[in-house]
């Protein structure tokens, strides 16, 4: 069968409903921990009405600086948190699918080990990657966008497809290092020749899903339940827990979709290129 972005995907959904019971098992820890973290971030901030309300700053209050950077802080925090959960689900999902957890205990199959730090590390050197490349194209494209009226709009969008296009084309080094099968990036891109939009649609489109209904749920719950009972620290708990939990899920299609997917290109005399 070929191995296009529809047939991965549906494998993917596949896969997630066979073993639904243990994607509760494995992402129940880290999302509780990561609502937590996070509720707790936004009351202590005492930003956490932004959740239902948006946040209307005077530029001439004196205090607009302060709230900013208070509000900055707490995103700082949550997206800190994130990666922490991210990387306590995804090992031990990728390793279920790739190498399989039978007998294994969940508190054994979530335990932080060094090979969780080497994905936190190899994330922070992707991002700070691509950081580099966008700054180094970025140059060209602004001259450009000077010489060449409508390229200021369309210079961003070639850029950030750019940009997707390279970074999904590394993905494989992760599901690699999950199994203890360390992968460069370069090694990665060449294992990829010819797949990187049905990568950049398996990085995008799962967490794409999930979003789109995480925005329509937030919106229902500020519209319906925040004037029924009023904002609370107990409706935010409530609101980010359901939305990380709607944000694991996409995680897991994502990830079900690059285990296969490795697991396709890596099988004995299986090519990575077209």
């Amino acid at each position: 069968m070929p191995l296009n972005l529809t047939h991965v995907l549906a494998h993917a959904h596949r896969y997630l409903w066979a073993n639904r019971q243990d994607l509760f098992a494995y992402a129940f820890l880290p999302v509780m921990l990561l609502a937590l973290i996070e509720t707790a971030a936004l009351w202590a901030s005492g930003d956490w009405k932004a959740m239902f309300q948006p946040v209307v700053l005077d530029p001439n209050d004196p205090e607009a600086a302060a709230t900013v950077l208070r509000i900055g802080i707490t995103h700082l925090l949550r997206i800190a948190a994130l990666a922490f959960a991210y990387v306590m689900f995804a090992i031990p999902w990728y390793r279920k699918q790739l190498v399989g957890d039978a007998g294994q205990q969940i508190s054994t199959v979530l335990r932080w080990s060094p090979r969780h730090w080497q994905f936190i590390f190899s994330c922070f050197a992707l991002i700070l990657g691509l950081a580099g490349l966008i700054m180094v194209i970025s140059i060209p494209l602004n001259a450009l966008g000077a010489l060449i009226p409508g390229f200021t709009i369309a210079g961003p969008a070639l850029l950030l497809i750019f940009i997707g296009l390279t970074g999904a084309r590394v993905l494989m080094a992760f599901p690699a290092l999950a199994v203890d099968e360390p992968l460069g990036f370069r090694q990665s891109i060449l294992m990829t020749r010819g797949r990187s939009w049905m990568l950049f649609g398996v990085a995008v489109m799962p967490l794409a899903g999930t979003i789109m209904i995480a925005l329509i749920i937030s919106n229902l719950i500020a519209a319906i339940l925040v004037p029924l009972i009023g904002p609370s620290i107990s409706l935010v708990l409530v609101t980010v827990l359901l939305l990380d939990a709607l944000s694991f899920i996409g995680f897991a299609i994502q990830i079900s979709a690059l285990a296969y997917v490795y697991q396709q290109l890596t099988a004995p005399g299986r090519s990575g290129s077209v």
